[in-house]
């Protein structure tokens, strides 16, 4: 019979990892990405996410990325502070 221990400590060494990997990937986020850049549109949500064009505007279709949008434009806006955060949550429900 397997210790439930080992397969408890074993998925806390996984989880360390996902952790320092989230860490590691906002540092190099945050290098990339120029504090003045706070604000941009979809080729910022782009480069913070690693995602493409077409998955940013599903995730804005079913709203579940952080975006703006001013009344009358078509145009989306995006706050870095914003995709940070929502990466992060992003890591933590996988």
């Amino acid at each position: 019979m397997n210790n439930p221990f080992e397969a408890i400590a074993a998925k806390l060494d996984t989880l360390s990892e996902q952790v320092n990997t989230i860490g590691e990937k906002l540092s190099i986020l945050e290098k990339q990405v120029p504090a003045e850049l706070e604000v941009g549109g979809i080729e910022l949500a782009m480069l913070m996410t690693g995602m493409s064009r077409s998955a940013i505007y599903t995730h804005t279709c079913k709203r579940t990325i952080p975006f703006h949008k001013p009344p009358g434009s078509k145009k989306l806006i995006f706050y870095s502070s914003e995709l940070r955060c929502w990466i992060k949550n992003q890591q933590h429900e996988s």
